[in-house]
């Protein structure tokens, strides 16, 4: 392949740019053998008659690729015929996803001959001039660039593909040998990648574990310092003053609500508009009102759920791992709103610091628990209810050792912080060059026959 010194023509089509001129136009619809949608079968009868069944759940959604099960099911012999899968299929999400996940994702399935797929997910075989690698790339490549969302329709509550609409999409392919050497070059580049991407989350994770660390050391050295009668201990606090208040987050709530989710623009609010916020705008600890998306003008905001200074706003769905999660206020947002996959908690600011009970509440042993109680049949959408929250334990000093801890945290962690702020930089950049480099090769802009990797 030599993609560089060939000469290059512009598609016109915006996704795409510029291809070498020896590339085919074609659909994606012409790179496969139909999308067969997939079943889900009956109950599991045993004595070897069940089928395994492959569900969205089962995609290695960063390796692109499906090749375990953990569901068997029985379906007919005359049922599966048309749906049976063999191992380099690629299987499309077509119904499923959410606000942080939309559907349409493709993987290639590396699993053994003869399963089927979900009934919310279809198949599709390529053509003897398609490599399944590459076209696994390529609809990558479609997904990150949000080329799939254009065909989603929304449906009681989940997204539903219009696969029809999606694989009408333009494509231009290469010649197989190309599409081999391009596919190779992705495995090696993006498992170099993407290694990179773990060290940098590990490091990450261990940062901001002892950042979170740092806050019960110092409500720990406080109590340590003070004499007088202890009372029974918590699992995550070895001694507690009998002048501290031990009681349940729902002891110190004055008001306990959640927002709305109406259908939204993919696009955060401008200036003077009203926005909802995503999940994800308390990730992190701190809370982003720039993970928000714009609220349609045609539909009605709802001022009751907009967000205020000193409100602590808690993830009630996401994945295991950040459901629970919260962080406060600094500021009135009047024009904000919260969306249902948030609760929001006023908390009696007489008796407690919001900023200390959010602090609490990421506490390692605090986090186990809400993590524990997360249902849900996804990975990918964990759910926690209101009693998880509430039901929660907590200690309180005085609002003045309240202060002296937060204070000491902050002087504590500002380091930390700074050094959390730089590896997501780098984070970002790596999963962009990921991103990229997925992109410039499934376009022909890199030329693999003279790349080397190790």
């Amino acid at each position: 392949m030599n993609s560089i010194a060939t000469e290059l023509r512009n598609t016109g089509i915006a996704w795409v740019g510029k291809v070498p001129t020896h590339w085919k136009p074609m659909r994606l619809k012409d790179t496969v053998e139909g999308c067969a949608n997939g079943i889900w079968g009956d109950d599991p009868i045993g004595e070897g008659s069940d089928t395994p069944v492959i569900r969205v759940a089962d995609f290695d959604r960063n390796g692109r690729l499906a090749n375990e099960y953990k569901t068997l099911r029985f379906v007919p012999q005359n049922q599966k015929e048309d749906r049976t899968l063999e191992p380099h299929d690629l299987l499309i999400e077509k119904s499923g996803g959410g606000e942080q996940q939309p559907v349409g994702m493709v993987v290639e399935y590396q699993g053994q001959a003869g399963s089927v797929c979900s009934n919310f997910v279809a198949r599709m075989r390529p053509r003897d001039f398609g490599n399944s690698r590459y076209l696994t790339y390529l609809h990558a490549h479609l997904y990150e660039r949000s080329i799939t969302t254009l065909s989603i329709k929304q449906s009681t509550g989940i997204q539903n593909l219009d696969s029809a609409a999606y694989l009408a999409e333009r494509c231009f392919l290469p010649p197989l040998n190309e599409q081999i050497a391009i596919a190779s070059y992705l495995d090696a580049e993006t498992k170099r990648i993407d290694e990179l991407i773990d060290a940098k989350k590990e490091l990450r994770k261990r940062l901001s574990g002892l950042s979170q660390s740092i806050f019960l050391d110092e409500l720990v050295a406080i109590s340590n310092k003070l004499t007088g009668i202890f009372t029974r201990r918590l699992p995550w606090m070895p001694t507690v003053p009998s002048t501290w208040t031990r009681c349940k987050v729902k002891h110190l709530v004055d008001h306990f609500d959640q927002g709305v989710s109406p259908q939204c623009e993919s696009r955060q609010p401008d200036e003077g508009e009203w926005g909802v916020l995503k999940a994800g705008c308390i990730n992190s600890g701190e809370f982003d009102p720039t993970e928000s998306k714009a609220l349609p003008p045609e539909i009605l905001p709802m001022p009751d759920v907009t967000v205020c200074a000193g409100d602590l706003i808690i993830s009630r769905a996401n994945t295991r791992d950040l459901v629970g999660r919260s962080a406060v206020a600094r500021h009135d947002y009047p024009m904000l709103m919260l969306s249902d996959k948030l609760y929001r908690l006023k908390l009696d600011k007489v008796r407690c610091i919001p900023e200390f009970v959010r602090r609490t509440l990421w506490i390692g042993a605090v986090r186990s628990r809400i993590e524990e109680r997360a249902t849900g049949a996804s990975p990918s959408m964990q759910n926690i209810d209101k009693r998880t929250i509430l039901e929660l334990d907590i200690v309180l000093p005085s609002i003045a050792e309240q202060q002296k801890v937060l204070a000491e945290v902050d002087r504590r962690t500002d380091a930390i912080q700074r050094l959390i702020e730089h590896v997501d930089v780098e984070l970002n950049l790596l999963i962009e060059m990921r991103s990229s480099t997925i992109t410039d090769a499934v376009l022909g802009r890199i030329d693999v026959s003279k790349t080397q990797t190790h």
